[in-house]
């Protein structure tokens, strides 16, 4: 038996000895261990290595008869010295699965620790939950900033990290104010509170054991010598490693569970149980002492566990009763119409309900400036800043652009949320979708700068038009004695020139005034069904010489459109006036397009807006590709004698007539154009309808002029124009009687001897005007033929009024040949009848 026990102490003396070669020590080299700030446990001061971990190991060296190094470096640089094997030892590490596959640790813990949450002053942290939405610094790569992360993440919490290479860094950022809480073991946190002046909290979580750690492939008898040297003194209370924890921490009693010595102890007591008869007694008395610390220990551990659990009971109630209360608030968001959404101090979004993803899409747990902005910053009048800045209620309007979706215009409203201490920890925004309220707005404008427009241009017209009527009776004069005269000189004569010149320059006025009249609308129209198309196609060869050969003309017209209700003369004014603006804007040549489509007007359209009846109409488009026009131009192109062209090359009356003359029909005209991209005007008229009849019209009256010695009663306010048509009247036989007025007149024809053959009137007269004049003369003599003149027919006076009248018209300026052969014509019409409306 003693030979076998001489055997087993053989061998194991042999394993000690390979185990030994492979250590450093063995090796004739210094055992290098690694330094890092962890106090109380292991740290630097005055240059020399001091904490609980390098005591003990000093004591385990000088036993072994090893020589240390220490190394100094962050916690993160030592488990990296660690893997890479430029270390031998790394004292105070926590031992979780992962560092198990890489390091070795030994088998007994050096000191038993947790995780602690201290505060910045001020900061009150009393629960896991009064940490959402705050800043907390955190030691890279520690296993307590690991569990914690772990930890706020299932509860749901959102916090941003700073990460700091040691603890003492991140109690400096919490006393500093760069994080409003920290997370450090509770040795170190015990040792430096009071230097750092942080706050400690009820918010601890984590036990851990703290070991020595070496490369798995190195550790010799580095780790078993550790593990025999500390179990043998945690037997022992008065022992180095309890004199050590009552230097560096608060003793916390004797170890806990049964010390692994003592199995060694028991092994070899039973092996050498008759060697060592006195060493059993001593070590029963020792196990007697452990067995009795550590039931101690056992029921401390079982209170502490008691207490733990209260905890996460109460933690887990607060957590149910905050999720049942974010739940409901959920719920209250969700049923509101408008977008909600929430931010935190740190511009993260937390939550949005279902109406705010569709505005702007899903972004929760997002920085908003850049889910929403792109950017990296926030963005400038961010109501969100604001309210976090001074507390208060802000509201913008802000433009959300999405793919494939048209813009979108947002109010957006910025509201505080305050902590019961009054200080503003979130912004709640709540965004009104205003964007058929911007279109609203939007078209509102339109039409009001529509009314504007066209209230405008009928001022302007009804300026026009007197202007014309009060002219044209100074042109009937000029003209009409200017033809008197050529007629009274002889044939050579050297006046008759000058008096042709005379004559001239009024024809050209009366142009003018002619132009005035269709811009004001005042122009009688003989409306009929008119094929557009055939009117295009028949002006097209005249109007190809008009724009000249370097322009090219094409023609678009659609088989398919109606008949217009059109004065066929006063359409091709309007395209011919067209053609010449499109010439003018090509110096270089170009490209003129005419084009007609039919279309059906929605009362929603714009030229209905514009006061155009819905229905069927045409569309007639004159295009060019010239110099364009820019907006300012645009506003003012159908205001009379407004012109972009040189002096003598333009009156300034061709829109404006063209405008006129489309308003005259009912119609509705829009220009679209920009600089150097060419001007498309569209012109929309009423089709003609069905049951519509072509009037017919007379030809021109050919033929000498014809007089006779008829009765004729002339009345005119204007003494010139009376003068002139007596003259002209009586020159060609007829007997003539004047008055100024249709009062005046009445009393003629009261006085006279017999009746009047033909009523000669003005329409437009102070007093009674011509058309009340007329009816009122036929009541008393029945029979009466009349007459109509006048420099403009107003809008209460059109063709078919002066018809239903039962009389004829003719035009100023007067034309002594019209006025010869109207006059004629209804002196010679049956009763009932009248002759030819000229002009």
């Amino acid at each position: 038996m003693q030979t076998a026990a001489r055997r087993a102490a053989r061998a194991a003396l042999a394993a000690v000895l390979v185990l030994a070669a492979a250590s450093p020590a063995a090796a004739g080299r210094p055992v290098r261990v690694c330094l890092y700030e962890n106090p109380p446990l292991v740290f630097e001061e005055k240059g020399e290595a001091r904490g609980l971990c390098v005591d003990l190991l000093a004591r385990v060296a000088e036993a072994e008869g090893w020589r240390t190094e220490y190394v100094r470096d962050t916690w993160t640089g030592c488990l990296h010295r660690l893997d890479e094997g430029s270390v031998d030892l790394l004292p105070a590490v926590a031992r979780t699965a992962d560092r198990a596959r890489r390091l070795a640790f030994s088998r007994e813990p050096v000191f038993n620790n947790w995780a602690q949450v201290y505060a910045r002053p001020g900061c009150r942290v009393d629960s896991l939950l009064d940490l959402a939405g705050r800043k907390v610094a955190l030691l890279e790569g520690d296993i307590h900033a690991a569990a914690f992360e772990d930890l706020v993440q299932r509860f749901g919490l959102v916090v941003q990290a700073l990460r700091l290479p040691d603890y003492a860094a991140v109690l400096s950022a919490v006393a500093g104010g760069r994080a409003d809480a920290g997370v450090v073991n509770r040795a170190f946190g015990a040792r430096n509170e009071a230097r750092f002046r942080v706050v400690r909290t009820p918010v601890v979580f984590d036990p851990i054991e703290v070991r020595y750690a070496a490369p798995k492939d190195r550790a010799g008898s580095l780790l078993p010598a550790l593990d025999r040297h500390l179990a043998a003194w945690k037997a022992d209370p008065e022992s180095a490693y309890y004199q050590a924890l009552d230097r560096w921490a608060k003793r916390p009693g004797p170890p806990p569970g049964l010390p692994t010595w003592l199995k060694w102890a028991a092994a070899a007591a039973g092996a050498l149980l008759a060697l060592f008869a006195g060493t059993a007694l001593l070590l029963r008395r020792r196990i007697r002492a452990a067995t009795a610390a550590l039931r101690d220990r056992n029921a401390a551990l079982q209170a502490e566990i008691a207490r733990r659990e209260a905890t996460e009971d109460k933690l887990r109630a607060a957590l149910q009763e905050a999720e049942a209360e974010r739940a409901r608030a959920e719920g209250f968001l969700g049923a509101i119409g408008e977008g909600v959404s929430i931010r935190d101090p740190n511009y993260v979004v937390t939550y949005q309900n279902d109406r705010h993803k569709a505005q702007v899409g899903d972004h929760v747990g997002e920085i908003c400036y850049r889910a929403f902005q792109g950017r990296e910053t926030a963005c400038p009048g961010c109501p969100v800043d604001a309210t976090f800045a001074d507390g208060g209620v802000h509201i913008v309007e802000r433009v959300v652009h999405r793919d494939g979706a048209p813009p979108a215009y947002l109010e957006v409203t910025a509201s505080p949320i305050r902590n019961g201490a009054g200080r503003v920890v979130a912004v709640i925004e709540v965004s009104r979708d205003i964007t058929r309220r911007k279109a609203a707005e939007a078209a509102e404008r339109a039409l009001r700068e529509q009314l504007l427009q066209a209230q405008k241009m009928e001022s302007v017209g009804k300026l026009a038009g007197g202007v014309a009527h009060d002219f044209n009776n100074l042109l009937s004069s000029i003209l009409g004695y200017a033809e008197l005269a050529l007629m009274g000189l002889p044939a050579g004569h050297p006046v008759v020139e000058k008096v042709r010149h005379i004559q001239e320059a009024g024809e050209k006025a009366a142009s003018l005034t002619r132009q005035l009249l269709a811009f004001s609308r005042r122009q009688l129209l003989e409306i009929r069904p008119v094929d557009l198309n055939h009117l295009v196609e028949d002006l097209a060869r005249m109007l190809q010489r008009m724009i000249g050969e370097d322009v090219i003309l094409r023609l678009d017209l659609d088989p398919s459109i109606p008949r217009v209700s059109a004065d066929p003369a006063q359409l091709e004014v309007v395209l011919m006036n067209l053609a010449v603006n499109a010439r003018d804007a090509m110096p270089e040549g170009g490209r003129l397009e005419i084009a007609t489509a039919a279309a059906d007007l929605d009362p929603a359209s714009a030229p209905c807006a514009a006061g155009m009846a819905p229905g069927p109409a045409v569309v007639l488009t004159v295009s060019d590709t010239g110099i364009g026009m820019s907006s300012d131009v645009m506003a003012h192109i159908f205001e009379p004698f407004f012109t972009t062209k040189g002096p003598q090359k333009g009156t300034g009356l061709g829109l404006a007539t063209v405008y006129g003359i489309v308003r005259q029909h009912d119609g509705h005209i829009e220009v679209e154009s920009a600089p150097a991209t060419g001007t498309r005007f569209r012109i929309h008229l009423p089709a003609a309808r069905e049951a519509e009849e072509e009037e017919e019209t007379d030809g021109e009256i050919a033929g000498p002029l014809r007089g006779g010695t008829e009765r004729i009663l002339l009345v005119d306010d204007d003494e010139g124009i009376r003068d002139l048509v007596a003259e002209i009247l009586g020159g060609l036989g007829y007997r003539v009687r004047a008055a100024a007025s249709g009062e005046e007149a009445l009393a003629l024809m009261e006085g006279e001897d017999g009746p009047f053959d033909l009523l000669l009137t003005d329409v437009v007269m102070p007093g009674m005007n011509g058309r009340d004049l007329a009816e009122e003369a036929r009541l008393r003599w029945p029979g009466l033929k009349v007459v109509f003149m006048s420099g403009y027919a107003d809008t209460y006076l059109v063709l078919h009024d002066i018809r239903a009248a039962g009389g004829a018209f003719v035009p100023k300026p007067i034309a002594r040949k019209d006025l010869a052969a109207t006059v004629r014509s209804v002196l010679d019409a049956a009763p009932g009848s009248h002759g030819p409306e000229t002009g």
